[in-house]
Formats: structure tokens, sequence, C-alpha cells
């Protein structure tokens, strides 16, 4: 319901954000196209997070994260290498496609799975503690996907549409450090819930420091690619974004720390700590706020880059804090606890 609010709102006011606060009419086209789709990647997220419920975790990141963009990719590969004719609306329309699709397709396998469990009257479901426990974790979702996008929109308000495109290029390869831990979280979460709520302290700290040291060894693999070959990386965006090389190391440095500080949002809210996790989030989004207003007037996109990797370090930093105060555990990889 809220997504769908949003995705009216934004679409009825996509030409006052355009030509106010962006000055730039193209856009409100592009806004209506994501407008469209906001309802239908709520969907998706749901029915993920029902996969993860069940376990399917193959079944979880393929509709969380990475359905979205294989077969996005597919068919716009398919879009021109044909004879259809395109414009530079074509991938927001093939996006709204494609979230049609596994929209439909994840609905239909949630629903095959929920009918086959109708019948466990083992499982007893208290509307209002469920509400009461889901909140904080759709809340600090909300707050996630705000930072997530916070710097490219006061990088529009506040900059250039070069600009813009430098640091969004830089985001999305940067990212790519921690695609491991995006892997590993789907796995890690109903492990973490198991062990904490069974009391198995020890399959806990083993589960999330095994799952750290794999991630850490796939992030710092990742960064030294980036950081050795960042130069022929971003060429094949154009020669020109090949001034966005100290912005993607920046980045690259705050999703290392990222990664590097484990599974901190899982665990926090995975052993009953959402609401901490939430109140972390949200001055996490503060403090992001802060940071690039003031350095987007100082140093432009360089500025925004800082206070990107910045927050991201911070937030890490405190959580790692709170879950070694509260779980006595580290999240991160602790190679004398390490066991295989």
């Amino acid at each position: 319901a809220l997504a769908l609010l949003l995705a009216v709102v934004i679409y009825y006011s996509s030409e006052t954000i355009s030509n106010k606060l962006f000055n730039n009419e193209d856009l409100k086209e592009y806004l209506a196209w994501a407008a469209y789709s906001f309802p239908l990647w709520s969907v998706i997220l749901i029915n993920a997070g029902v996969f993860r419920g069940f376990k399917k975790n193959t079944l979880f990141s393929f509709f969380g994260s990475f359905g979205r963009f294989f077969l996005a990719s597919f068919l716009l590969f398919l879009v021109f290498i044909s004879e259809i004719e395109n414009s530079s609306l074509t991938p927001m329309v093939v996006h709204f496609i494609v979230v049609v699709i596994l929209a439909v397709i994840s609905t239909i396998i949630c629903l095959l799975l929920l009918r086959s469990k109708e019948n466990d009257s083992s499982v007893k479901i208290h509307t209002k503690n469920f509400v009461l426990d889901s909140l904080p974790i759709f809340m600090s979702s909300v707050i996630f996907i705000l930072l997530g996008w916070i710097d490219r929109i006061i990088l529009g308000v506040f900059d250039t549409e070069d600009n813009v495109a430098l640091l969004d290029v830089s985001v999305k390869i940067a990212l790519l450090i921690g695609f491991g831990l995006e892997a590993f979280n789907s796995i890690l979460a109903p492990k973490v819930s198991e062990h904490y709520y069974s009391n198995d302290k020890s399959g806990l700290k083993n589960s999330i420091n095994f799952t750290a040291f794999m991630n850490s060894i796939i992030a710092v693999f990742m960064f030294l690619l980036i950081v050795f070959f960042a130069e022929e990386v971003l060429t094949f965006f154009g020669d020109e974004f090949v001034e966005g090389k100290t912005i993607l190391l920046i980045l690259a440095v705050g999703q290392l720390f990222n990664c590097l500080s484990g599974s901190v949002g899982v665990i926090l809210q995975m052993t009953g700590n959402q609401k901490t996790y939430r109140f972390i989030m949200f001055y996490a989004l503060v403090i992001n706020l802060l940071l690039n207003l003031v350095l987007v007037n100082l140093y432009g996109v360089i500025g925004v880059a800082i206070a990107t990797s910045l927050s991201m370090i911070i937030w890490n930093f405190w959580g790692v804090t709170i879950i070694k105060k509260k779980l006595k555990i580290f999240s991160f990889f602790t190679p004398e606890k390490f066991r295989l």
C-alpha cells in the first residue's frame, strides 16, 4: 500500500520534481516509468522474504537481486540486436517488463509454497506480534533504500548530470565488492535465527565466522581488482568515465569496510535486535544527509563519494560494536575462532 501511494505521488508530481528540483524536463517520463515499477517491486521483495523464511535461498537470491539485472540485461541485448526501434526510454520500459514478469512468477511460486504449508497447525501466527516485530525491519529497509539513493539525488540537485553519471557508474562498480556479502546473507539469515533461538551459541559463532571469512576473501579480491584496473573498468562505459577513478576508489574503500564488518544487519535483525538496527540506520541516514549537504558544496562529486563511504563506515562500526556488546560475538572474521 505504501509503495502504491509513493508511486502515485511520484507519478503525479513527476513534472514538478523534474523542473523544480532537478531542472531537467526530460526526467518526467523516466520518473513515470519508475513509479509504475514501485508496487510490483514491493511484491517481489515480499515474496523474496517468504522464500527466505522457507529457506529457499536460491529463489530468494534470484528474485531479491540477481533476477532483475539478469533478465533486464538479456532483454536489452535482444532489443539491441533486433530491428526494434529503441530510444533513451528503452531501458526503463524493459525494466518495467522484467519487474512485471518477476512479480507474477514469484507470486505464483509463493502461493504454491504457502498452500503446501497451510495445513500445518503447528505454526500459529499472532498478527499483533507479527506487525510489531516486522515493522522495525520494514522501516530499516526503507532507510537502507534511501541511503542507496540520497547521494545521487543530492548531487542531481547541486551538480551537473555528467557528475551524476560518474557517481552512478562508480557506485554500481563498487557494489561488485559486496556481491559476496549479499549472497551469503541470504544463506546466513535463517541459520542465525535458528542458532540464536535454539540457544546454540557455538553454532551461531561458527556460522557467522565462516560466512565472514568467505565474504572477506571475495571482498578483498574484488577490491584489489578495482584498485589495479579502475581505469580499464571505467573505460568499458566510455572514455569520459575514466575521470571518475578517484570517485570509484573512495566508494570502493567504503564497500570494503562494509563487507569486512560482516553481516551486521542480518545478525541484528535475526537475533531480535531489529529495533536497534532501525535506530542505527536512522542515524546513518541523518549522518549521510548532513555529510552530503556539507561536502557537495565543498568538493562536489568527490565530496558526495566521501560522504557516502564515511557514513557507511560509521554505521558499520557502530553495528559491530553493538553486536559485540549485546551478543558477545564478532560479526567480522576472527582467525583464532575460525572453524571449518
